[in-house]
């Protein structure tokens, strides 16, 4: 993995990666406590745990599998990244009936992130397969 594939990837999951900062840091500054906010709030914060999770899967799926100097992604994928894969899909996907769920500022950040997660990883998957 050289370093232009690293800022490469990072580059591009740069702006999912402040929506994820924002949705902490909203998190934080309300301090949810499980007693102090309701039901839905919670659900936001499970959101915001799935959907840090599954960035951080995903994420270290496109930099281990991308090649610049060749075709990427062009290979069966072992069966570690295949649980990692399906993981993160199904976390991307409770996070989005999260941010339907939900109610609280966390939400905005959250869908926003739900939206470009898969923008991004297609640009990336697809740059590397078209080489």
């Amino acid at each position: 993995m050289s370093i232009v594939v690293v800022i490469f990837v990072l580059g591009l999951m740069s702006p999912l990666l402040i929506c994820l900062y924002y949705a902490w840091k909203a998190w934080v500054k309300l301090g949810m406590t499980p007693t102090k906010n309701g039901w839905r709030a919670q659900v936001l914060m499970v959101g915001v745990m799935l959907a840090s999770l599954s960035q951080i899967l995903v994420t270290a799926f496109l930099l281990t599998g991308f090649r610049s100097g060749g075709q990427s992604f062009a290979t069966r994928v072992s069966l570690p990244w295949a649980i990692a894969n399906w993981t993160s899909l199904l976390s991307w996907l409770l996070s989005f009936a999260a941010v339907a769920l939900g109610k609280g500022s966390i939400r905005r950040s959250l869908l926003v992130w739900c939206f470009l997660i898969p923008m991004a990883s297609w640009i990336i998957f697809v740059m590397g397969y078209d080489y």
